[in-house]
């Protein structure tokens, strides 16, 4: 009798087998079975009782009638009866995905997205052999995608994107044949696609962006001539891309393939991509030469983005014949050579993005005809010439930017014709010049102008007032003369006023009080009198201060120490007096603290043992006297440097200093004196760069450890009464 038994058992066991082998939706459907739910109302009020419902959507799912489950929120019955459609997308649902869905064997459209529904997506879905539409895009779903889905033969849309999905891409979905949108982007798939992905005759939309896909393109996509769009960017792919299958695909529009390591050239026949619109191949390897041919063939173009290649040569000669062409994106190559005129006929273009290239030769007058234009970027090339008069045609333009090249001449007065213009960067381009009062017109809408780093001279225009958008002004490293005028005052959302390094003169003026939003304040080298402005104390968000070589007098404010998001204070050079403010300890965000040669007197204050954060301490060129108090053991930087020569200090070497990351110490000529410390060779201040004391008293014998410093560049200990090193 018992052998009878164990005998059944094993037959049931070996048919269980084989049927999840060959028939696996029906083996999961007899799995479920005797736990299984009675109705498909059943099984939604049992799954209910499972989902986290914050904001109670689905209450009405508590009724218990036989027939009320058609009027669920989300649910659609069909003439039977049964569940067809099942919409619950958007409403902050959570939980696990029920597999008792399996179930519901009549429903052709189940959309679960936008929620916060995790676990893994139920194998039993797999077995709802009318479904046409599965969406479950924008959760937190885990683990593989289930080859059971692979069964799913009337699916005509598979929407995973957006989740936490793993593991290759299943084989099994090649066998959807009848499906036209597949898109599983922002998951974590992994491996190379399958060949027998191109059977998907049907497929329109191939989107699987930001994954972890590896392995060139398939051959067999060529196959899937309905295809309209095939995304397959920021993913780990590589090799040569199949151009000559690729361009067999006539009705495709976008071919997005950014952010891999595909390698090669561009086609010399783009075959049959005439309806093509975005070509995306940006952050690749791709090199050699844009085709001239591309704008002939490509009549459709809207959008090109090839940045960060290695393609070389310079713009097609024949780029005016892309006449729908929106967007250029090219930056970040090794392109050469002019800008062709012929651009003045691409009237629909939008954006040309070409920074950091090899551009040569004048801006052409014909750029003004870009009427629709909205960003120009040709920064850090090597164009030169005078800027066209032209560009104040573009009225449309938000962003324009030309720093970093070498340009000759004005700033045009016509920009000030750009009322929706944002951002503004032409620095670092040998302009010279006035700035152009009309640059500041009542129509400007400017946010951050950036004309650092030229020749430009005169005053400051007055009209600068009317600029009331402005958040960034950079003005600094030019010639500029005269006062600031009090009008700056009225550009109350600057939050940076940079106007460093020019020949500025006369009082810092009273109006930028107004001017509480500052973050940063440079008006360093510059040849401004008076005091520290006063009104620096109101401005509580302010993170840096470069006053440096000016010429203010007037002791060091204690209220500085209120200022406690200051990382960068810049006050050396000036002619301050009085001793260091004891109320500088309470800065401890500060990075960076800069006063010297400033006629200081008295000692170190030994609160700055509380700016543990600091890289950057220099007191140096001051008359300062005293030990030195401060502890930097708790000093984090990685790189400190401690300037303190030229003052009249006294003591032994600070012993703290060798649980400091050192790479500048500069004690020289000043009054120290007794042994200098026999460190250990572990003590973190062994991987310094500069070590001076010079002109001091230290005696006794010179420790071992300074002639083991590997990485010193300067070392010097001349002037001392240290014996001399031995001879080598």
């Amino acid at each position: 009798m018992a052998m009878d038994f164990n005998s059944k058992v094993l037959q049931i066991t070996l048919w269980l087998g084989l049927l999840f082998v060959h028939r696996p939706q029906e083996a999961i459907l007899f799995c479920n079975a005797q736990n299984s739910p009675k109705s498909d109302g059943d099984v939604l009020r049992n799954w209910k009782r499972e989902i986290k419902d914050d904001s109670q959507a689905l209450s009405n799912w508590d009724s218990s009638s036989s027939t009320d489950y058609c009027r669920y929120t989300g649910v659609q019955c069909g003439a039977t009866g049964r569940v067809r459609s099942l919409n619950i997308s958007g409403l902050g649902l959570s939980g696990t995905i029920t597999a008792f869905l399996g179930n519901l064997t009549e429903l052709d459209s189940l959309d679960l997205s936008n929620n916060s529904f995790d676990g893994p997506v139920p194998a039993e879905i797999g077995g709802l052999l009318s479904l046409q539409v599965l969406a479950l895009e924008v959760n937190n779903l885990t683990e593989s995608i289930p080859d059971t889905l692979g069964n799913l033969s009337r699916l005509k849309s598979l929407t995973l994107g957006n989740n936490s999905l793993t593991g290759p891409f299943p084989e099994a979905l090649s066998n959807l044949t009848s499906l036209e949108l597949l898109s599983v982007p922002a998951n974590q798939l992994e491996g190379a696609l399958p060949e027998d992905l191109g059977n998907l005759g049907n497929l329109t939309h191939l989107i699987l962006e930001d994954n972890k896909l590896s392995g060139s393109i398939p051959q067999s996509l060529g196959r899937l001539t309905n295809l309209l769009v095939m995304n397959l960017g920021n993913n780990s792919m590589t090799g040569d891309v199949p151009w000559g299958i690729l361009t067999r695909l006539s009705r495709i529009q976008e071919l997005t393939l950014y952010s891999n390591s595909f390698n090669g050239t561009l086609p010399d026949d783009f075959g049959q991509l005439s309806n093509l619109q975005i070509l995306n191949l940006q952050r690749n390897r791709f090199s050699g030469s844009i085709p001239d041919n591309i704008c002939l063939a490509l009549v459709n173009l809207r959008m090109l983005q090839l940045n960060n290649n290695a393609f070389e040569r310079g713009f097609p000669s024949e780029i005016g014949r892309c006449s729908k062409l929106e967007t250029v994106d090219v930056h970040s190559n090794h392109l050469f050579g002019v800008i062709p005129t012929s651009i003045g006929n691409c009237s629909s273009l939008r954006q040309i993005i070409a920074w950091s290239n090899n551009f040569t030769g004048e801006i052409p007058h014909e750029v003004g005809d870009l009427t629709q234009l909205m960003d120009f970027n040709f920064d850090v090339n090597n164009l030169n010439g005078v800027l066209p008069r032209e560009l104040g045609n573009l009225t449309q333009l938000r962003t324009l930017q030309l720093s970093l090249n070498a340009f000759s001449g004005n700033i045009p007065k016509e920009l000030g014709r750009l009322s929706n213009l944002k951002f503004l960067n032409l620095g670092s381009s040998f302009l010279n010049g006035s700035i152009p009062p009309e640059l500041f017109n009542s129509t400007i809408s400017l946010e951050e102008i950036h004309l650092d780093l030229n020749l430009l001279t005169g005053n400051i225009p007055v009209t600068i007032g009317n600029a009331k958008s402005l958040n960034i002004l950079w003005l600094h490293y030019n010639q500029l003369t005269g006062p600031i005028p009090d009008e700056v005052g009225n550009i109350t959302s600057l939050t940076t006023l940079s106007l460093g390094n020019n020949s500025l003169h006369g009082k810092i003026p009273d109006a930028l009080g107004k001017l509480t939003n500052l973050i940063n304040f440079d008006l360093a080298l510059n040849n401004f009198t008076g005091q520290i402005p006063p009104f620096l104390a109101n401005f509580s968000q302010l993170q840096a201060i470069w006053l440096h070589d000016n010429q203010l007098h007037g002791e060091i404010p204690a209220w500085l120490g209120d200022l406690t998001n200051l990382q960068y204070l810049y006050l050396g050079q000036n002619s301050l007096t009085d001793t260091i403010p004891e109320d500088l300890g309470r800065l401890t965000n500060l990075i960076s603290l800069g006063l010297n040669a400033c006629n200081l007197t008295g000692s170190i204050p030994q609160s700055l043992s509380q700016l543990t954060k600091l890289e950057f301490l220099n007191l140096e060129s001051n008359s300062l006297q005293g030990n030195i108090t401060v502890d930097f053991s708790n000093f984090s930087s990685p790189a400190f440097s401690l300037l303190l020569g030229g003052n009249e200090l006294t003591g032994n070497f600070p012993a703290s200093l060798q649980h400091c990351s050192m790479y500048i110490l500069d004690l020289s000529a000043n009054e120290l004196s007794g042994l200098l410390p026999n460190f250990s060779r572990n003590s973190r201040i062994m991987n310094i760069s500069v070590f001076s004391v010079r002109s001091n008293t230290f005696s006794g014998q010179v420790p071992p450890w300074i002639w083991t410093l590997q990485k010193v560049a300067i070392l010097d200990l001349s002037d001392n009464l240290c014996p001399k090193p031995p001879s080598p």
